[in-house]
């Protein structure tokens, strides 16, 4: 019995073990497969850019391989090619053509690199850099040819050679020639006179009594007509002043002439004894003297005869020159158009004849002024400017300090609410190719040699434990 008793206890203390060796098994096994799926829920990420597969094979072994070294010798070094020259020609410092006069004196000057020898010609000159100076008398081109391993340049500059033109500093000759000096004049007499110049003449002045008599004479020959009955009886200077085209000016001699036009009273033997006989009355109805004109005005005398005379002729004279024609019939009136004077003042005469030889004077004094076009009225318009017909706004309403009531208008209408617009989606980035998406690399437990292991004999326990079952 204590033999059977001692046996049931081992059973009891084997079964106890194994029971105990079963659980820690299966515990193995139920930890197992929750570390396994808790663990392949666990990932790690490797970035694509971060991540370099191992070189294949061949890579290792080209990178490994150690590199041979050449046997063969250095090779010399390649010989420095020579440099191409330069040069360069300058004429008083300048390139290109250079313009000069006659017989003057230029500097030649001319520098290179890299040059064996040069020349100059046609001076003759040599050398790889150098200055000359030289006479020219005639247009020269000028060049320098360089001579060098690396080439053989050449450069050229061009001397335009001019005639000297001197300023015309010579001033004109001018003789008066009539009338001549001291001669008695009167009525109407010719003024003339003669001018030389080395270049050309530009126009000649008769001055009488230092002042203009008529207007300058631009073309050759110079003569002008002399009415003097509208200056006093007497002594009086003429001269001429002649100018060229240069500008230079000389005048004539000054002469002097005695103006003796017929007496205003003259006497004569009738049968009835001495008769005196006045010269015709003449006076100016318009202008008056003095007046300030402008434009075209009108001229006119009032005449008069003595008693058993007859008028023959009216002149009318612009500063002491006739002007038009000699009137024989009345009216005598005449016009003037005053934009061919200068702005200023002038003398306009008149003299009568009667058929007896008996002259009557009279003058005035006008100042011409007027205006020019721009002053006078706007560009681009002719005479007076008419207001068009088109509708004119009313004068503003006088200020009575009574407020001014706003008129009521229509009750605006709701502002409306504006919606925007759908804006235009941003462009795009450049399109590129869709890589695979890269799966990301994880670490699981996976079952092995040594799982394999613990299975079997997992499976040896159980079948130990149930085998006395059985």
């Amino acid at each position: 019995m204590s033999g059977k008793k001692e046996d049931h206890n081992e059973f009891q203390i084997s079964l106890v073990f194994l029971i105990g060796i079963a659980v820690v098994v299966f515990g193995f096994f139920f930890f197992y497969d929750s570390i396994s799926s808790t663990f392949a829920l666990i990932t790690v990420p490797v970035s694509p850019s971060t991540f370099t597969p191992p070189p294949p094979a061949s890579k290792l072994n080209t990178v490994l391989s150690p590199t041979p070294t050449s046997s063969l010798p250095p090779s010399s070094p390649t010989p420095k090619a020579s440099a191409a020259p330069t040069v360069d020609l300058k004429v008083n410092g300048v390139d290109g053509s250079v313009t000069v006069q006659a017989n003057s004196t230029i500097i030649v000057t001319w520098t290179s690199t890299d040059a064996t020898s040069c020349s100059v010609s046609p001076i003759g000159a040599s050398g790889t850099s150098g200055t000359a100076s030289v006479v020219v008398a005639s247009t020269q081109k000028y060049t320098v040819s360089c001579f060098g391993s690396g080439g053989s340049p050449s450069d050229s500059v061009t001397v335009n050679v001019v005639a000297v033109t001197l300023p015309d500093t010579i001033v004109p000759t001018v003789t008066l020639l009539a009338p001549i000096d001291g001669a008695q004049v009167s009525g109407t007499v010719t003024v003339s006179a003669n001018v030389i110049d080395n270049v050309g003449v530009a126009g000649l002045q008769f001055e009488l009594d230092n002042s203009p008599l008529g207007l300058e004479d631009t073309v050759s020959p110079y003569a002008i007509n002399w009415n003097t009955i509208g200056v006093g009886d007497g002594a009086h200077t003429l001269f001429a002043l002649a100018r060229d085209t240069a500008g230079n000016t000389a005048r004539s001699a000054v002469l002097t002439v005695t103006v003796s036009n017929n007496p205003v009273t003259t006497t004569f033997q009738g049968t009835t004894g001495v008769t005196a006989i006045t010269a015709p009355l003449v006076s100016f109805t318009q202008p008056q003297s003095g007046a300030v004109v402008s434009g075209t005005v009108g001229v006119s005398v009032a005449v008069q005869a003595a008693s058993n005379r007859i008028i023959t002729g009216v002149q009318f004279l612009l500063d002491g020159v006739n002007s038009g024609p000699q009137i024989t019939v009345p009216p005598y009136t005449a016009s003037f158009n005053t934009r061919n004077l200068s702005n200023g003042a002038h003398s306009i005469d008149v003299s009568v004849v009667d058929n007896g030889g008996l002259v009557g004077q009279d003058q005035i004094l006008i100042t011409v002024s007027n205006l020019t076009s721009s002053s006078n009225q706007p560009s681009g318009t002719t005479g007076q400017v008419n207001p068009s017909p088109s509708v004119v706004a009313p004068p503003p309403a006088a200020n009575t300090g009574t407020p001014v009531r706003p008129i009521p208008g229509p009750t605006p209408s709701p502002t409306p609410v504006l919606t925007p617009l759908p804006q235009p989606a941003p462009p795009s980035s450049p399109q590129t190719t869709p890589q695979p998406p890269q799966q990301p690399l994880s670490t699981t437990f996976q079952d092995g040699v040594v799982v394999q292991i613990l299975k079997a004999i997992a499976r040896f326990f159980v079948q130990v434990i149930v085998s006395p079952f059985q």
